[in-house]
């Protein structure tokens, strides 16, 4: 194990080209035992469209990569005007090259990461284990996103029957009505991710390497989803709601919520979380429902990176309607 500090001149930081997917998978299961395969990491990155990603590499002539950052392009409104964000997404340091506190091979990597997307985005945002993040505080490259909180509630199924304002079903994402959802919720909420129909199909795909499950809010008058939710279920009693969009009318929303307890209660889920921004719509609808402040099911920190001159972080803070679908946590 190298327990001396690293010196920038035994390792090259640069960007990612196409050619160094193969040694980043593999330094990627050099340092996690839960790796991806190579569709998921080409499904994610969306490898096959050059601007759909952006990615930094630290470079040992006999470790190869030892640490990697990648981020995934997203489209976004900050204001009601169209811009793109960065997701942060997979990285990793090699286990020989994680000592050296801010002068480490990953920060050093990051810092020119970041520099570097001045001119491509507006905003990079993400989740990652507190220990980097506060790292990255330290050393400028991130701050803390501090617009939001994590949310949880007991499962509780009842014997009263929901009403019948709401139907549910499973969804793909496969058709333009979701696109059609976007242009109203886009309304509510003027800084967001784009959550269209391009994005939710993508996003919520099988490829992505996890199962979720996904379910329309439908009226049976209306032509255009009410809404939608995915959630995750994990290996134990818990599930995650990863991302939503919830009906205007509260007797909707509560007949929504009536049938997905049932739905809940029979996978043997005794308890809900989630994480979401205070600009979110949802979060004062599932307080209302009975949904309060919790701790994170996981060592974790939201943060950002503000590149364009345009916006400030007060903005971000308290007008970004940041969820789950927003990271690659869940």
């Amino acid at each position: 194990m190298n327990t001396a500090a690293p010196t920038e001149a035994s390792y090259t930081v640069r960007e990612m080209t196409d050619a160094d997917w193969p040694l980043v998978q593999a330094g990627f299961a050099h340092s996690f035992l839960d790796c991806h395969t190579p569709e998921t990491w080409a499904w994610k990155f969306r490898t096959h469209q050059p601007q759909a990603w952006r990615g930094w590499v630290a470079c040992h002539p006999q470790d190869g990569v030892i640490a990697f950052l990648g981020a995934t392009a997203q489209r976004a409104q900050l204001n009601g005007t169209e811009a793109t964000v960065l997701h942060g997404s997979d990285s990793f340091s090699h286990p020989r090259w994680r000592n050296g506190g801010k002068h480490a091979p990953y920060v050093q990597m990051e810092t020119a990461f970041q520099a570097h997307q001045r001119d491509f985005a507006a905003l990079g945002l993400g989740f990652g284990l507190n220990r980097r993040m506060k790292l990255a505080f330290l050393a400028g490259n991130l701050q803390p996103f501090q617009g939001g909180t994590w949310l949880q509630s007991p499962v509780v199924p009842g014997s009263a029957q929901p009403g019948c304002s709401v139907q549910l079903g499973i969804t793909h994402f496969e058709h333009a009505e979701w696109t059609a959802l976007w242009a109203q919720r886009s309304q509510q909420v003027r800084w967001s991710l784009v959550r269209d129909q391009a994005f939710l199909a993508w996003r919520f795909d099988p490829r992505q390497g996890h199962t979720y499950h996904c379910f329309a809010l439908r009226s049976a008058t209306e032509p255009i989803p009410l809404g939608y939710m995915v959630w995750r279920l994990s290996k134990g009693t818990q599930a995650v709601l990863v991302d939503c969009i919830l009906p205007t009318q509260p007797q909707q929303v509560r007949d929504a919520w009536t049938q997905l307890v049932h739905w809940l209660g029979r996978q043997g889920i005794t308890q809900v979380v989630t994480y979401m921004a205070n600009a979110c719509p949802e979060q004062r609808a599932l307080r209302q429902l009975g949904w309060s402040g919790g701790q994170s099911p996981l060592p974790v920190l939201p943060a950002f990176t503000l590149y364009s001159p345009l916006h400030s972080a007060q903005d971000i803070n308290q007008h970004y309607a940041l969820t789950l679908a927003d990271t690659d946590l869940y």
